[in-house]
């Protein structure tokens, strides 16, 4: 038994020592993470797309869509299966206790938005099971907000109201990426802004784990977006699935971006961090806060469904479903460079200002060129 036990030990020094020596770069981890997500997610969504077509598993036409037919809705797998998979292999095996509460909280999620698409819960189940997941990431994980990097003279907080801060950026995170899934290409493109932006400054900023996760996402959701714009013989919806994880997993970065720019010392600091944050998830944010407040005023819930986003009122133009989430995405990246342009600039709340200033600009802007395009098609 001891001599076991004692083989056992020596495999596992053996099996580390030769990882380390496999690894020898950060970066090489970071490339194979992308590579393998991608491959993982170009190999299975052909064969999801024929299962689901067997099994009736799809999104049918109604007069709240905006696509035509029924298709295929379960590309969340795809990209939870790739996104797991390929961060769990290139993660820090030395770091792997980080790594196993996001896991769980991820899943979680992934179990609940796949329920939803196969057999359709009550807002109020998968509102607990958002609570739930969350509730792992916070108190298991440690994944917190601790600091408001000065804004409103405020830096440290409590740890309760750490708690209940991160409780409800993680929920309006994940629920403002389920609701922007509606025209194809939107959620992956804002998706693919987000991990890119986030992933970039994880790698410049030494933090290889979160750069190995978020390369991982990109890759994923890269090619999630060549089959959901581009395939005709295996297009696919993300779904809640797909919606809900690509939400966790951007929301996990953005706690870990407002954290890791806490030291204004380290290389690569954010100055105005939350600003910038907001920055980078401005379109789902904005979207979700000016349909509530529609609907709010409306007397309606503001769970409520209907067509008031904004890719509803660029399709009403005759747009394209890519055309539309081109000039969101584009929208998105412009005022991303606004906020890191801005970024060092004192007070903090000068930056803020400015990022909602853009968004006000940028919105105002399309909204204009939509009226005059409404204007020539009722014309003409």
């Amino acid at each position: 038994m001891g001599m076991t036990s004692c083989s056992v030990i020596k495999l596992h020094k053996r099996l580390d020592d030769y990882m380390d020596q496999f690894i020898l770069s950060p970066d090489l981890r970071i490339l194979l993470a992308f590579l393998l997500a991608a491959l993982i997610t170009g190999m299975i969504i052909p064969s999801l797309v024929n299962l689901a077509k067997k099994k009736g598993l799809v999104a049918h036409q109604t007069e709240r869509t905006s696509h035509i037919g029924s298709i295929p809705n379960l590309g969340g797998v795809a990209l939870f299966s790739a996104i797991m998979l390929a961060s769990w292999i290139f993660w820090d095996v030395k770091m792997i206790g980080s790594f196993q509460f996001k896991v769980v909280s991820i899943l979680v999620i992934f179990l609940l938005g796949l329920l939803d698409d196969m057999i359709k819960i009550s807002p109020f189940k998968k509102f607990g099971g958002e609570i739930l997941a969350t509730l792992v990431l916070i108190m298991l994980g440690g994944v917190r907000i601790t600091n408001l990097h000065g804004y409103f003279g405020i830096s440290d907080i409590s740890y309760l109201s750490s708690i209940c801060l991160t409780f409800f950026v993680f929920i309006l995170i994940i629920n403002a990426f389920n609701l922007i899934d509606g025209i194809d290409g939107l959620a992956a493109g804002i998706g693919i802004v987000c991990c890119a932006t986030y992933g970039i400054w994880f790698w410049l900023a030494g933090y290889t784990e979160h750069t190995v996760m978020a390369a991982a996402t990109l890759g994923s959701l890269l090619v999630f977006f060549y089959f959901n714009v581009f395939s005709k013989k295996h297009k696919i919806f993300m779904g809640d699935t797909g919606s809900l994880v690509t939400g966790v997993v951007i929301a996990i970065f953005t706690v870990q971006f407002n954290q890791q720019t806490i030291d204004q010392s380290k290389a690569f600091a954010i100055y105005a961090a939350p600003a910038v944050s907001i920055a980078i998830l401005i379109i789902p944010l904005f979207d979700t806060l000016r349909v509530f407040t529609l609907r709010i005023l409306a007397g309606q819930s503001p769970l409520y469904g209907d067509k008031r986003h904004l890719h509803h009122m660029l399709l009403d133009l005759k747009l394209t479903h890519l055309q539309a989430s081109l000039i969101m995405v584009c929208m998105n990246v412009f005022i991303i460079a606004i906020a890191f342009i801005y970024q060092s600039y004192k007070p903090q709340t000068l930056v803020f200002m400015g990022v909602i200033a853009a968004v006000i600009l940028s919105y105002t802007f399309i909204i204009s060129i939509l009226r005059k395009r409404r204007l020539n098609i009722n014309v003409h």
